[in-house]
């Protein structure tokens, strides 16, 4: 975590009619017109107006990352992901896997990546066929909906502010619940090697 940046750097320095600023139509020179017109839109279309506990506490390029409420539903999407790819004993997985997991304080450009593409399109298509169906979409639903709020979150300056994590909480407990109901593809009886 030293050396992670937040993602929000991904989403600066764009033209200024692709700004959250433009997107919010916020007069301009206001002080959110500011601090909002370097940040591209792109990551938060569904987000309509700006959010009414803005605090325009946004980040620094080079401002530490700290600990937050979600990091710990992130490292819970990175445990199921080791799981489902490197201990089902499923050859292509495991190989996509290693990729992935390296031992190494350091993450690959391809773990950094993994967290940033489409699931579906990368680690979604190696997975044991029992796992694919209940799974492909499940990551990549988490996946997408974890980078989103990580980058709303920093750039409405929502970062200490508790109750914007229960959206992702909430979200997390229910896929994880309809997850749990359904076997139709008999993804609980993969035995877990390792």
């Amino acid at each position: 975590m030293l050396k992670a940046q937040h993602l929000l750097n991904k989403h600066r320095d764009c033209d200024v009619e692709d700004s959250l600023a433009v997107h919010f139509n916020l007069p301009v020179g206001s002080q959110s017109y500011e601090l909002l017109k370097d940040i591209n839109r792109d990551f938060c279309r569904r987000v309509g107006a700006l959010p009414a506990n803005f605090t325009g506490y946004i980040p620094n390029h080079d401002a530490a990352v700290r600990y937050n409420f979600q990091h710990d539903l992130e490292s819970l999407w990175w445990l199921v992901l080791f799981y489902i790819t490197k201990c089902v004993g499923h050859q292509p997985s495991e190989d996509y896997a290693e990729f992935i997991f390296q031992k190494t304080l350091t993450p690959s450009s391809e773990r950094s990546e993994c967290f940033i593409d489409n699931f579906r399109s990368s680690g979604g298509r190696s997975l044991h066929p029992r796992l694919k169906e209940p799974f492909k979409d499940l990551m990549e639903k988490l996946r997408a909906a974890l980078y989103e709020e990580y980058v709303a979150r920093e750039a409405f300056g929502q970062l200490t502010i508790p109750e914007s994590y229960s959206y992702i909480h909430g979200l997390f407990a229910k896929q994880v619940t309809e997850l749990l109901q359904h076997n139709n593809s008999g993804w609980k009886d993969v035995p877990i090697s390792r």
